[in-house]
């Protein structure tokens, strides 16, 4: 195996442990709710907002250091201080110490994507990015499908506390042996004036194009359904009476892996006749899972609900690393740090900060009783899929006009 491949595996392993680590509190939320006594909606918010808006505010600075010092010391400091964060969290005895570590996990795993797309980037030609950046963004649900997987049973076997002990220590295992296996690739040289430009006139740069910004909404509409079902589809399998059967949604979540690395592949193939035709591997990540969703979450089976939400969850969230190519591709060299920022502001207060609260809040005002975590779940995938298709489908149009993407 090559450097290139090599130092790509390790990348895509260091976010399989990223989203082990911050999916966790989800899989385990049942538990967790009963011991601290808590409502939906401040799992919502445990789950959600307190980790999204620290992790986006600290999302653009960390792109900004992704453009300008050693990547891979940037990137290997951030896992060992998250993994310090997921262990402490195993030890915490009040809903406060949960939220200040959920908090401080945010501030470190925001570091991770903006110095790994970075370094894809530098790694491989511009021809390769969807397939090598969807290969990375494959591991967000292969963590997470450890997270159902490992997370349940070690919670079943042992105790929920064990689970994030375990996951701390692991993640701190894999920083050591990063050291040695991951290139410390120079950043391209880069003017004076360049250097010298204020951070905040290249945000404003950046979203004056409007193809950035249908790119972001649309995306940003699907990070909130998506994120939305991650925080309560346990919550629902249990509503079902089935909590037997959380921890077997992992298996889709490892199925999920495939599909991104399929679509980035895909959306490579269709970039051959034009590189605005990877937008189409979004819209059909949008679309093509609702009626799933529809019926999965309409069935009192729970057996029928694991099936048909996770095979809706395949088709759905395999747009993961096509978005993250496709912003790469939409920027200049030396602002690809900064693109992977924004995208994961985005991100983070759209998908994983409103969607979670809204599910919840959903729930606990609109709805009542046993179906009241499906009906809001229902009424958020459907109206942020429909919304994030027609999005994409005018950044596909903008992108394809704009002759500065015709080569």
């Amino acid at each position: 195996m090559n450097k290139p491949r090599l130092a790509l595996w390790l990348l895509t392993i260091i976010y399989i442990v990223n989203f082990i680590d911050r999916q966790l509190i989800a899989v385990l939320a049942p538990i967790i709710k009963q011991d601290f006594v808590l409502s939906n909606t401040e799992i919502g918010l445990l789950y959600g907002a307190s980790f999204s808006f620290v992790y986006a505010l600290f999302g653009i600075p960390m792109g900004f250091i992704a453009d300008r010092l050693s990547r891979k010391k940037v990137l290997l400091i951030c896992l060992s201080l998250w993994s310090f964060a997921t262990l402490f969290t195993g030890w915490a005895q009040s809903v406060l110490q949960l939220v200040v570590l959920r908090m401080a996990l945010a501030v470190f795993e925001s570091g991770a994507s903006p110095t790994s797309y970075s370094l894809i980037s530098a790694l491989f030609p511009r021809n390769e990015w969807g397939k090598r950046i969807s290969f990375y963004a494959s591991g967000i649900f292969i963590g997470i499908g450890l997270s159902f997987l490992l997370g349940g049973s070690i919670s079943e076997w042992l105790n929920w506390r064990w689970a994030f002990t375990l996951a701390g220590f692991l993640g701190i295992a894999i920083a050591v042996i990063a050291v040695f296996l991951i290139p410390d690739i120079a950043h391209p040289k880069s003017s004076t004036d360049e250097k010298k430009r204020i951070g905040f006139s290249q945000i404003i740069e950046l979203l004056a194009n409007p193809t950035v910004r249908l790119h972001l909404l649309g995306f940003g509409l699907l990070a909130l359904s998506g994120y939305s079902l991650l925080s309560f589809f346990s919550s629902h399998l249990n509503a079902l009476g089935r909590p037997d059967l959380i921890k077997h949604y992992g298996w889709f979540m490892f199925g999920v892996g495939f599909m991104i690395t399929l679509s980035g592949k895909l959306a490579d193939k269709w970039a051959q006749s034009h590189r605005a035709n990877r937008f189409y591997s979004g819209m059909i990540a949008a679309w093509a899972g609702l009626p799933l969703y529809w019926f999965g979450l309409s069935t009192q089976d729970g057996f029928w609900a694991l099936l048909l939400i996770g095979c809706g969850a395949l088709l759905a969230s395999s747009y993961n690393g096509v978005a993250a190519a496709i912003m790469q591709d939409l920027v200049d060299e030396n602002q690809r740090g900064l693109a992977g920022g924004v995208y994961l502001f985005v991100i983070s207060i759209g998908g994983f900060g409103a969607g979670p609260f809204i599910t919840g809040f959903l729930a606990d005002t609109f709805f009542s009783g046993n179906a009241a975590i499906s009906q809001a779940l229902k009424l958020t995938l459907i109206i942020s899929g429909l919304a994030g298709g027609i999005s994409l489908w005018f950044a596909r149009k903008s992108m394809f006009k704009d002759r500065r993407y015709e080569t």
